[in-house]
């Protein structure tokens, strides 16, 4: 958070912690600690988790701070003092500082950490250290402001982040150390000094000159402290609540307001009007400007030149972010000489954020001639600054790879600001960008820095390690030693780095590690589905390559639960089909064929099962010699069944061309079977077809008690299906003239898939329309119209025929079916 909404946000807790008599704020005499109790201890630990839980909302986060100062017991105040020393988690540290100011509550044990904070090389923690140290009443924390303040030895930010920062402390000797940093020979400093005190005394009149702001302060410098401190308390109270607030509103509107106006105009008045807005004085006006540009360069329309020049000078601007808005639109104007004029304005630019703004147009720009500018701001002690340029560059080199001599120097530059990164310990966002480049590069130097990378206690920094050795060179062999580091990340507490550890095994080709992979593919010990899922597209590319013996050791330590039979199929389908690559004994690829079909049956995949078995039978038939008859059997009843439970005909078939008495029996017992189990599921079309076939088939070798058995389920089946279909035909055929046409071509659909088995209940239909009191030509004429479609020679019928006539010529019909 910059220091402008800290400003906003906490300006009436400051004014009270400057402006409110702090007595007793510290004890001198800590009492001894005291034992927690259970409740203490969860309270304690439950906020503990609330401060440091990086997947919470910053709010939260300050909260907890806040209730952890409230508590009386001494371990609240370890816990705070404990974090914010703990540099490598800065959004901890700034929620603590924040709830300081909120509470009130500039302890002494916080001082040196807040100042270390201050002076420190993380500058997101800067704003909020500075705001706590201001709360503080003893002249002695205000003195290391001044002091850090005047001092020109410290790093820039530091010293503007304090001036900034003075505006809230209420001191005279603030004041005094602001007019005479009027002096300074940093603009940027005169500057934020002059802002400063125009904000204490709201006096906005004196800009930067020190010899004005001097003379005024001669004159109210001998005023009383009651005096003094109203006048403050007024001048702040107003600027803030007033200047701040309202003119942030009114900017707004007047930016929607021109942008509305802007809208509304023709044409030809858009340019001149944009070039009005980059000249405003307005710093939000100026960057509408720059965003209208944009948006007409977005609607592909074309950028007149007066408006294109007019972009280019306002890298002059005195506002960082119109600046900074400027190399961004620049870069999608683009033009012959955008990446020499940007590299020309990031030499000359001062700002950092504008710094970061520049080298991320020239990420976008992709252009190797800003190559060496950007891994010359790698380098730099910035760390945001140095991440916008690690990002760059891996958008350049990402567009052009690098090789030899410059590959190498680029991997040098990048494992060196690497051991920088980490000495920081908390740059992060910069160590993830720097592993992220070296993944680009490719360079096979960057494998040790990688590889300690998998050990970092950040999950982020550990997936961009993982990645980036999946995508880095080198020998074949080198290959197996990175997927052996990866590997033990697959079980990684985190889910990303679970999910990034087995993607990268499968680009790495590592069979070896199938096991790890597939332990992620059960529910009880991956609970994430999205990493599950990872799993198992992994496993699947793995195995596509694998040999039989590796698929039959995966089959092994595959688990048989449900979840697992999809893949369970896929792996067996993978390993018939490496037994045919390699050529194996035809009785291990029958017996593969065979695990196949089982379980391709067990889930309910019989055509599937029938197609294996089909090719295990075919085998078994033209190499017979190399199978025992025991076995030849197995397979023959094997394929039956499968047929059998996959409803097909050709069961019958099989069963024809047996020869064996025994083995013929044995198989009519198995039609018998299936036939009584499809009686019981109401499965009556199946038991028609096979039944008729095999009574053409099989007739003359089947005895009385089995023919009549057979007749007598084929006439049962053909009852109930005809009732079935009857009732069928009923609900369907009021639907063929639904106002729906939709729903009309449905019913449609459904009636001629049942082919002849239609045609006599929808006579039956047929003759009870017209037979109706009410009658209905409309569903009549559909009816006659489908009888037509589904038997051709239908008739004779006369739909324009009397009742009594078509009644007739419907009875003379049925009796016919």
């Amino acid at each position: 958070m910059n220091l402008v909404n800290y400003r906003n946000y906490w300006v009436f807790v400051v004014l009270a912690s400057v402006f409110v008599s702090f007595s007793g704020c510290l004890n001198s005499q800590s009492p001894p600690p005291q034992k927690l109790t259970a409740s203490e201890q969860n309270e304690l630990q439950t906020l503990t988790m609330q401060l440091t839980d990086s997947d919470r909302l910053q709010k939260t986060h300050v909260d907890a701070a806040r209730m952890l100062l409230q508590k009386p017991y001494p371990q609240a105040g370890q816990t705070l003092l404990r974090w914010l020393k703990d540099s490598s988690n800065p959004g901890t540290q700034n929620a603590i500082a924040a709830a300081i100011v909120q509470e009130s509550a500039p302890r002494e044990e916080f001082e040196k950490p807040l100042l270390k904070m201050l002076v420190g090389k993380e500058p997101s923690v800067r704003s909020a250290a500075a705001l706590g140290l201001v709360t503080y009443k003893n002249g002695g924390v205000i003195d290391k402001l001044i002091k850090i303040a005047a001092n020109t030895k410290l790093d820039r930010d530091v010293r503007l982040t304090t001036i900034d920062a003075m505006q809230w402390s209420g001191s005279r000797r603030c004041v005094e150390t602001l007019i005479k940093l009027l002096g300074d020979h940093d603009r940027a400093i005169r500057d934020a000094a002059g802002k400063s005190l125009a904000a204490i005394t709201n006096i906005r009149t004196l800009g930067t000159s020190r010899g004005a702001w001097a003379r005024w302060w001669n004159k109210n410098r001998k005023k009383t402290r009651i005096q003094w401190l109203s006048e403050l308390t007024d001048s702040l109270t107003h600027s803030v609540m007033v200047l701040e607030k309202d003119n942030a509103v009114l900017r707004k509107r007047l930016v929607r307001s021109i942008t509305e106006l802007y809208n509304a105009s023709p044409k030809t008045q858009q340019t001149p009007m944009i070039l009005e807005f980059l000249g405003d004085p307005l710093d939000d006006v100026r960057l509408l400007g720059l965003t209208l540009t944009g948006n007409m360069l977005a609607d592909n329309e074309k950028i007149p030149a007066v408006l294109r020049q007019k972009v280019a000078t306002m890298f002059n601007d005195p506002s960082p972010s119109v600046r900074q808005a400027t190399a961004v639109l620049e870069a999608n104007l683009g033009g012959p000489e955008i990446v020499e004029t940007l590299l020309v304005r990031l030499k000359n630019e001062p700002v950092p954020e504008v710094r970061v703004g520049i080298l991320n147009a020239l990420g976008q720009l992709k252009s190797p001639a800003a190559l060496d500018a950007v891994l010359s701001n790698i380098k730099s002690k910035d760390a945001t600054e140095a991440t916008a340029a690690t990002e760059a560059f891996s958008k350049i080199v990402a567009a052009q790879p690098l090789t030899g001599k410059s590959q190498t120097n680029a991997a040098d530059v990048l494992n060196q600001r690497y051991k920088i990164a980490i000495a920081g310990k908390n740059h992060s966002a910069l160590r993830e960008a720097l592993l992220t480049a070296m993944a680009t590069l490719g360079d096979a130097s960057c494998t040790e820095t990688l590889v300690t990378a998998l050990q970092d206690p950040s999950g982020i920094i550990r997936l961009a390690a993982v990645n980036g050795l999946a995508q880095t060179n080198g020998k074949t062999n080198g290959r197996a030693v990175k997927a052996e580091k990866i590997a033990p990340l697959c079980n990684d507490d985190d889910r990303g780095v679970r999910q990034g550890a087995i993607a990268a095994l499968g680009k790495l080709n590592a069979h070896r590690h199938v096991g790890v992979i597939l332990k992620r593919t059960n529910p009880q010990i991956e609970p994430n589905a999205t990493v599950r899922k990872e799993a198992m597209q992994t496993v699947y590319s793995l195995l596509e390559q694998a040999d039989s013996d590796t698929l039959k050791n995966t089959l092994v330590d595959l688990d048989n639960s449900e979840a697992t039979e999809p893949l369970r199929i896929k792996i067996m389908q993978l390993h018939v089909a490496a037994l045919k690559k390699e050529k194996a004994p035809t009785t291990v690829l029958v017996s593969g064929l065979m695990k196949l079909a089982t379980q391709l049956r067990k889930t309910g995949r019989t055509d599937e099962a029938v197609t294996a078995m089909s090719e295990a039978y075919t085998l078994v038939q033209a190499n017979g010699k190399n199978f025992p008859a025991q076995q030849i059997s197995n397979v023959w009843f094997a394929y039956l069944e499968a047929m059998l439970l996959g409803n097909d005909p050709g069961a019958i078939e099989l069963m024809g061309k047996q020869t064996d008495k025994v083995v013929f029996a044995r198989s009519l017992k198995m039609l018998r079977s299936q036939l009584l189990k499809l009686t019981t599921n109401k499965q009556y079309l199946p038991i028609i077809s096979m039944v008729t076939r095999a009574q053409q088939e099989l007739d003359k070798r089947l005895d009385e008690g089995y023919k009549t058995f057979l007749a007598t389920t084929l006439k049962q089946a053909k009852t109930q299906q005809e009732l079935i279909d009857s009732d069928t035909v009923a609900k369907l055929t009021p639907l063929l003239i639904a106002p729906s046409e939709t729903e009309s071509a449905a019913a449609q659909t459904q009636l001629k898939g049942m082919a002849s088995r239609a045609i006599k209940p929808l006579a039956m239909q047929l003759e009870a329309t017209v037979s109706n009191e009410e009658e209905n030509p409309k569903l009549e004429k559909a009816i006659y119209d489908l009888l037509r479609q589904l038997a051709p020679n239908f008739g004779p019928y006369d739909l324009t025929a009397d009742k009594t006539q078509r009644q007739k010529q419907i009875r003379a019909i049925l009796e016919k079916l």
